[in-house]
């Protein structure tokens, strides 16, 4: 009699976690091969949560995208503890209302990773109940904010690595000079697009506790101008033609870990060791001779 194949469930797990992890697509599929595979990898379809206000007519990354209705709804039917120990990288392009972005956040409390580029995050007060994320990419004006709510706020206090967009306001990066300081954990800071701004250059050159200062898409022919002599011999700064779409770019990080931040750190690694020289802070993601 021919007997059926037999696996651990141990190994069957980490099978199927593996299937799920490679492939988050196929996961409603796995998720119909039994009730206890559905168990180990349905939390995995939401470790990525992607969410726009239109989805594209064709699928454009290996992760699922949602309208907020569709998470909206999860929220409702799942039980209270299945997002948060579900979610971990949250990417907002969507526009939200004030009530959603609260129910999205209150049960995303565990997201670690999130870019937020409509959203208003800093405004809501369930943003603040985000103990885990150490991650941020949004916009100045919505950082600025932060600061104009009881001074700082208690999420900012935890980012690690901090990306700003729409740099380009002259004006606001006094503010943003002031308020630097005020984010004690910050190792990694990211800006697109920034003025030539002495005292924002000064502040970022006289910040200890960063080792990491990128500056992204910045036309090759502004960077004389841009950068001042401090700054330029700075060896934890980069000014980087970073080609890659953004959210291209933030979902192979979530993958590999492989993103702007890790090409940065390995390029002033490479000038610190002698393999660059010194004075050179520039480099495009296309050029990689200097990794041999």
């Amino acid at each position: 009699m021919m007997l059926d194949p037999f696996l651990p469930h141990e190994l069957e797990h980490a099978i199927f976690e593996l299937a799920a992890l490679t492939h988050p697509k196929r996961i409603p599929i796995l998720m119909l091969v039994a009730h206890r595979v559905k168990n180990w990898v349905e939390h995995l379809l939401y470790r990525v949560v992607i969410m726009m206000s239109t989805l594209p007519r064709r699928d454009l990354f290996n992760y699922p995208m949602l309208i907020p209705e569709t998470l909206l709804n999860i929220i409702r039917v799942k039980p209270p503890e299945f997002l948060p120990n579900s979610v971990q990288h949250l990417f907002l392009n969507a526009t939200i209302k004030r009530n959603e972005l609260t129910a999205i956040y209150s049960a995303c409390i565990h997201v670690t990773n999130l870019v937020d580029y409509l959203c208003g995050s800093p405004q809501n007060p369930a943003f603040g109940r985000l103990s885990h994320l150490r991650r941020l990419t949004l916009g100045l004006q919505d950082f600025l904010i932060c600061y104009n709510m009881n001074h700082t706020h208690p999420t900012l206090r935890r980012i690690t690595h901090l990306q700003l967009l729409s740099t380009w306001n002259h004006g606001s990066l006094a503010e943003l000079t002031r308020c630097l300081p005020l984010v004690p954990s910050l190792t990694h800071i990211a800006l697109r697009s920034v003025s030539h701004d002495v005292p924002l250059q000064n502040t970022l050159c006289a910040a200890q506790n960063i080792c990491c200062i990128v500056f992204l898409e910045v036309p090759v022919g502004d960077r004389i101008g841009l950068v001042t002599n401090e700054l330029a011999l700075d060896p934890r700064f980069v000014c980087l033609d970073w080609g890659g779409g953004f959210v291209e770019d933030w979902l192979h990080s979530v993958d590999t870990g492989e993103d702007y931040w890790a090409f940065a750190e390995a390029f002033i690694a490479a000038r610190q060791a002698g393999r660059v020289d010194r004075s050179r802070y520039t480099v495009s993601s296309t050029d990689t001779s200097w990794m041999n």
